[in-house]
């Protein structure tokens, strides 16, 4: 387990006081394909990358400075806990940070500051795709090449936050594959497999979302009953965490950090990306027909 200093930003909730720590995730470098899919992929393990990003342009050119200069008039959604609180400038909210840091030292707060949630640029901004590719030994990843297009998420964001940014307990849409690269800055980890929450978040509605929270309910109360087990882990900047379908996850920034996302998938979880990616669907058509109608 990565050991986390008394001054540094921990996690928020019911499980960070009642739930076990049974360790941290294995760093590992060098990696064939057929090693992580044997030891990770299929065993639904995680696991730190140390040697990916340092391969990549973004390494070095992903900077506050660069973003804000190159990209400042950029829109992107901004959130508490993955609660909407407006689209900012990557040039304001860089701003927003720097403000947000000076006033955090002479005046320590316990409020949870906003959050540059997902710039999702592969669209609108396709050369910062040049800088960055998915780790080999992942393998192939088939939202790119056996996925509709008219379904395929945009599953690529880059994060931006300051000290102490949140995000609520949760597992990834339409349960994917998931790996971030901390480009700048160390974030903290809570990880928790799907198992461990059977009894806890029993439909689609209340697991990802729609992020219920760290002290939901049914959580609580699960938790008189069950050991509720989870991995503490910290990425450092140029280190790549890899998690597997439908594990839970709390991150703490603990400090201003830029991250890159992506997720993905293949044989390995396949069935349930397409069955809840067709519900999806399913469920935006509903919703579509159902305003023409009102």
């Amino acid at each position: 387990m990565d050991q986390a200093t008394a001054n540094e930003p921990g996690f928020r909730g019911i499980l960070a006081e009642k739930g076990t720590c049974i360790g941290g995730v294995e760093r590992r470098s060098n990696l064939s394909e057929e090693e992580f899919r044997e030891e990770y992929l299929k065993p639904k393990k995680a696991v730190i990358l140390t040697d990916e990003i340092a391969k990549w342009n973004a390494s070095t050119k992903w900077t506050w400075d660069y973003f804000k200069s190159e990209y400042g008039d950029v829109k992107a959604p901004t959130g508490i806990t993955f609660q909407p609180q407006g689209a900012m400038t990557i040039a304001e909210y860089s701003d927003y940070v720097d403000r947000y840091e000076q006033e955090r030292l002479t005046n320590p707060m316990d409020a949870i500051p906003r959050y540059l949630e997902g710039w999702y640029f592969r669209e609108s901004h396709q050369e910062l795709l040049e800088d960055f590719q998915n780790p080999a030994c992942f393998g192939a990843d088939w939202f790119a090449t056996k996925f509709p297009k008219r379904f395929n998420p945009i599953a690529t964001a880059i994060i931006f936050g300051p000290t102490g940014s949140y995000t609520k307990l949760h597992y990834d849409g339409q349960s994917s594959h998931n790996w971030l690269a901390q480009i700048t800055g160390r974030k903290r980890w809570m990880l928790i497999e799907a198992e461990e929450l059977t009894d806890v978040f029993k439909t689609k509605a209340e697991s990802a979302g729609t992020y219920p929270g760290m002290d939901h309910p049914a959580l609580a109360k699960h938790l008189e009953t069950h050991e509720v087990r989870y991995r503490d882990c910290t990425t450092n900047p140029g280190e790549l965490l890899f998690f597997p379908s439908r594990v839970y996850h709390q991150v703490v920034g603990l400090e201003p950090t830029i991250s890159l996302t992506h997720n993905w998938f293949n044989d390995t979880n396949a069935r349930r990306v397409y069955w809840e990616s067709m519900l999806l669907h399913m469920r935006a058509m509903f919703q579509r027909t159902k305003s023409k109608r009102a």
